[in-house]
């Protein structure tokens, strides 16, 4: 993935083994990853370095996904963003976080091989 090498991606989850799942499918094909635990965080994170690509979940304590996309975006609107849940109301999340903006969702469990698709789709990789 070429392209890939220099792209910085944020992943955004409470759930531990969710980003380093994430970290372990992306960074063999190229992308670098950072780590952020809630909504508040990833925030912070993306106003001091920027990313090229944002994975977040929507359910997270201290600010959710849908509210860290709607600040993300009022910060940089060129800012990729693929938003994920696995909770028992996904459907309902993520067509509320289409509609705030994110470029893709995508429902949890997923593979490995979507993830990476979704990404390259959403960063014009594929």
């Amino acid at each position: 993935m070429g392209q890939s090498a220099q792209r910085r991606v944020l992943v955004v989850d409470d759930d531990r083994s969710i980003r380093e799942y994430l970290r372990f499918v992306l960074e063999p094909a190229g992308y670098e990853v950072e780590e952020a635990e809630n909504g508040a965080v990833a925030v912070e994170k993306f106003r001091r370095a920027g990313f090229d690509l944002v994975i977040t979940d929507i359910s997270m304590p201290e600010k959710d996904g849908i509210d860290a996309i709607i600040e993300m975006r009022g910060a940089d609107a060129h800012a990729k963003f693929i938003a994920m849940s696995g909770v028992a109301k996904s459907d309902t999340l993520l067509e509320i976080a289409r509609i705030y903006s994110a470029d893709r969702v995508i429902k949890k469990p997923f593979l490995s091989e979507d993830i990476l698709s979704a990404v390259a789709r959403v960063l014009g990789d594929a």
